[in-house]
């Protein structure tokens, strides 16, 4: 058996999808290969005669078997009355990789993603996609797993006339090095190495470059004017709620997303090689990982013209070619104007929860009446301690953070994709709570009989938003999120900021929940702009 690879698509969402495994035709091109020993394992373990796996055998294996059924075909192996698979722990290894696929592009062998796929639609511009991907090129270049692929020559399927249907995400070459006879497995493909604008070392030393090229323009050019001179929130996509207190357009105008600081930049430095590059005098912050580069924010300057964007584009294209990695990400509503839809697509990646500071910290009225009781029963309930947060106190929050974790892979056991983000955040979270005093960050903790049972740590986006970067609590403390959150929003070193950026909710249910029930002021939208491949500046 080869290396487990964890699944990108959450088995809940799998279970409801009614796509996969299903066919037009009895011959369809979307039917997974089957390897010789990957039939022989399947008949063996599932006592199926030999043959009733393969349909087309070939030298090296076939396709799985498609059976008739209600006017299309399935797998042999679906399960319609309840969407599982028959063989889902030994099934093969292109079922295991999907919604990704191996194909022949021209003379190499790539890495394709299936654009049908709803959950890939509703994740291709997000941090999480690039993260898997990046895994999963990682994962293809192991020796077991390189070994299989280079023994059964493996080049995937023709999805010759499908091509709207899949985006290259990066080539991958299956033959032995030719070099020399080295056994510990073959050299991963590197990507072509951008130039770069100055020494790479001490990410840190760019702090007052990228602070100062923040504070320019504020996005308040004639570019886009127009949006900003709009008489109130509720005509704009980043809307107030019916029934929620919303901000004026002169507090809103400088609401920033979070990624807009350089805490944002330094925290992801472990999963990204960052390079800084002034072009047109404007500051262009590109992200380079194993899948590619990307800018991870627009360009930051007061003369954004059309060439400088164009110029980003083409510096991505050195690095990703045509694979369609090459994106602006960390876009605000505000911003669209600068990306003629004639000439980029926008795709919304995420959105942010803004609440007003005196809101939270006041916890006053009905709409807060259950958030006061968990408020209350906490301080009850438990001896408690509100602290600064010190040096000597970073083993035992991440040693909060590992039992808090464990409990969320507990909930969340059947979602692959998750656990890998908590793995990712770990790293995030070590990193920050070892730089807090480089990064000018608000820490804080909460100690319950002298144990610590939560954290918080945040930072000023600007002179009107504190974003929360992130908080963990003993979630068996009743009332001990809500605490910790009410006495960040209350702190001394908070209160002079009117308004309190908690971060998006990561796509998932619960998160979005609570952070719906806090009130928000006001939810801004991020976005992901790529460009087509033919149109003209409006």
């Amino acid at each position: 058996m080869l290396a487990s690879l964890p699944q990108f698509v959450p088995q809940d969402v799998c279970l409801l999808c009614k796509g996969c495994c299903r066919f037009r035709e009895e011959k369809s091109p979307w039917r997974p290969r089957v390897m010789t020993e990957e039939a022989e394992r399947i008949e063996a373990c599932q006592n199926t005669r030999p043959g009733e796996t393969l349909v087309s055998p070939t030298m090296d294996g076939g396709y799985v078997r498609a059976l008739s059924c209600n006017g299309h075909f399935r797998c042999a192996f679906l399960n319609t009355a309840d969407n599982t698979c028959g063989i889902y722990h030994d099934r093969p290894f292109e079922c295991r990789l999907y919604p990704f696929l191996i194909t022949k592009k021209g003379p190499e062998t790539a890495v394709v993603v299936h654009l049908s796929c709803p959950y890939v639609q509703d994740n291709r511009h997000t941090s999480a996609f690039d993260s898997y991907a990046a895994q999963l090129k990682t994962y293809l270049q192991e020796k077991d797993v390189f070994r299989f692929l280079e023994t059964h020559a493996f080049s995937g399927g023709d999805y010759t006339g499908c091509e709207d249907e899949i985006e290259t995400l990066f080539t991958a070459g299956f033959a032995r090095p030719q070099a020399d006879n080295r056994t510990e497995g073959p050299v991963p493909p590197t990507l072509p190495t951008p130039p770069t604008a100055g020494p790479t070392a001490g990410l840190l030393a760019e702090k007052n470059l990228v602070k100062r090229y923040l504070s320019f323009g504020k996005y308040d050019s004639a570019h886009n004017a127009v949006r900003l001179r709009r008489t109130g929130i509720q005509n704009r996509r980043n809307e107030a709620l019916p029934g929620y207190p919303a901000a004026g357009i002169r507090e809103f105008r400088r609401l920033h997303l979070s990624a807009f600081s350089f805490v944002s930049i330094f925290a992801w430095k472990d999963f990204f090689d960052f390079d800084l590059r002034l072009i047109d005098n404007n500051l262009c912050v590109f992200a380079r990982h194993e899948a590619g580069s990307f800018l991870y924010l627009p360009p930051l300057g007061n003369n954004v013209s059309p060439q400088t964007i164009d110029a980003c584009f083409s510096l991505m294209r050195e690095t990703n070619g045509e694979n369609g990695v090459s994106r602006i990400e960390n876009v605000g509503e505000d911003q669209l104007a600068m990306f003629p839809e004639s000439r980029f697509a926008h795709y919304r990646k995420a959105r942010e929860y803004c609440y007003r500071r005196e809101a939270v910290a006041g916890l006053k009225g009905n709409s807060y009446k259950s958030k006061r009781s968990a408020y209350n029963q906490f301080r009850k309930n438990y001896f408690y301690q509100y602290l600064p947060y010190e040096d000597s106190m970073r083993e035992a929050c991440l040693e909060l953070y590992d039992r808090w974790a464990e409990g969320r892979r507990q909930t969340h056991n059947r979602q692959d994709i998750y656990r890998y983000m908590l793995e990712d955040n770990r790293k995030v979270h070590a990193l920050v709570l070892e730089y807090d005093k480089e990064l000018d960050l608000v820490g804080r903790v909460v100690s319950v009989d002298g144990r610590i049972k939560a954290y918080s740590f945040g930072y000023a986006l600007n002179d009107e938003v504190f974003c929360v970067l992130f908080e963990i609590a003993d979630l068996s403390l009743k009332g001990l999120s809500t605490f910790i959150f009410r006495e960040f929003c209350a702190d001394k070193d908070v209160e002079k900021y009117p308004f309190i950026n908690a971060m998006d909710d990561f796509e998932t249910a619960g998160l979005r929940q609570t952070k719906m029930s806090f009130r928000p002021a006001v939810l801004l939208d991020a976005y992901v702009i790529t460009q087509r491949s033919k149109g003209k500046w409006a």
